[in-house]
């Protein structure tokens, strides 16, 4: 529904509610199983894509022999164009501040909380929402974007497949949103 290369009217500042803030997710938190778990309800979700970005399992981010590798995002950079590569699919939940900070608690310590631009589709096209996300705490990190706070996984992650019970949660998350 969203193509790298885009070519549609885009509008700013998607709300998510008074008093909640949005939060985008490409692994496990996609879905309702692991939200629920963590007693979070968020009071809208939204499919969302994350251009410029693909999506990786990264080896750096285990627990050991259980979970060889979890979902990470990858800044697209050299010498290609980023436009080229199809954007991270996710989804954004609009969620209270309180709900927020569950998910830090859930995701430390191997991941930590970035702001970055994601996009939905609407009744008025594609709109562009900032929103939270988690990105891996890993030995290649660098900046998320060009001066902006943050980091992410460049090129050099090593990558590798996750269990089957954490790619389980990835698939039932994306087919929450069919």
């Amino acid at each position: 529904w969203f193509s790298a290369s885009g070519g549609a009217h885009l509008a700013d500042g998607l709300s998510a509610g008074q008093d909640h803030l949005w939060t985008f997710a490409y692994g496990a938190n996609m879905g309702s199983a692991k939200l629920q778990t963590l007693g979070i309800h968020p009071t809208e979700t939204l499919k969302a894509a994350l251009p410029r970005h693909e999506l990786i399992f990264d080896r750096s981010l285990t627990d050991g022999y259980s979970e060889p590798a979890f979902a990470n995002i990858r800044y697209i950079h050299g010498p290609y164009d980023p436009s080229s590569v199809a954007p991270v699919q996710g989804v954004v939940h609009a969620v209270s501040p309180q709900e927020l900070e569950k998910l830090d608690l859930s995701e430390s310590p191997l991941y930590h909380r970035v702001q970055m631009p994601v996009f939905t589709n609407t009744d008025h096209g594609h709109e562009r929402v900032m929103a939270w996300t988690y990105v891996g705490n890993d030995d290649t990190l660098g900046p998320v974007g060009a001066g902006k706070a943050g980091h992410m996984p460049l090129g050099r992650a090593e990558e590798g497949a996750p269990s089957q019970r954490y790619a389980e949660l990835v698939v039932c998350g994306a087919k929450d949103l069919l």
